[in-house]
């Protein structure tokens, strides 16, 4: 039994050995699968391109309706206060995540060194989302309460009738505490599935362009 065992293992070995050697010594073999892999990789960076042109488009939505409603409220300067702060959380938001987006390629560009340019447009995707996942830490806790005072404001409220409104003051705490981790998970979710799997791939072709290299 142990001898058939050892056999098996022998068989593997020199199976895995030949497997190599026929890889090694077959040039077209291995350019055929860069090819395939340098396919793939530039149908992803298009779509996470595009996926993050999305995201800017719907960045830019939420700024013109913010911008609409300030010009609807002209005459209540409370509200035109919090809403300019809210609405250029947004802008900076947007600005930083369109810098990054200009500068990633529309797939890998011709006569370009293609692990390179998978690297860098791998990079540039995942440091848009590093800034929105950054920027929702800090804007997320903030959106709550921005909301409740736009809300008032929007109804003639002073700010200063807000700030010692304890019954506002209370619900804000409830649901920054309630909702902000709820918003975070849902943002989180809604990126893996928009993003996860793409770059994953571009991840694991990239180990496979080094490994080929």
């Amino acid at each position: 039994m142990d001898n058939a065992k050892n056999q098996d293992i022998d068989l593997a070995v020199i199976w895995k050995k030949m497997a190599e050697e026929k890889f090694t010594n077959s040039k077209i073999e291995k350019q055929n699968i860069m090819d395939a892999i340098k396919l793939k990789s530039n149908d992803d960076i298009i779509q996470l391109k595009k996926r993050l042109g999305y995201k800017i488009l719907w960045c830019l939505g939420f700024i013109i309706a913010f911008v609409i409603m300030l010009l609807l409220n002209m005459d209540k300067p409370d509200f035109l206060k919090v809403m300019s702060l809210f609405t250029l959380m947004y802008i900076l938001a947007g600005i930083s995540m369109y810098l990054k987006y200009r500068k990633m390629d529309f797939g890998i560009k011709e006569n370009s060194n293609i692990l390179d340019a998978m690297k860098y447009n791998l990079q540039s995707v995942k440091s848009a989302l590093n800034i929105e996942r950054i920027w929702g830490i800090f804007a997320l806790p903030l959106a709550v309460p921005f909301g409740l005072l736009i809300s008032k404001t929007s109804k003639g409220y002073s700010l200063q009738e807000c700030f010692t409104d304890t019954r506002l003051i209370t619900v804000a705490l409830i649901l920054i505490v309630v909702m902000v981790p709820i918003l975070m998970i849902v943002t989180h979710k809604m990126n893996d599935h928009a993003y996860g799997k793409l770059i994953k791939n571009m991840e694991e072709n990239i180990i496979r362009m080094e490994t080929l290299g």
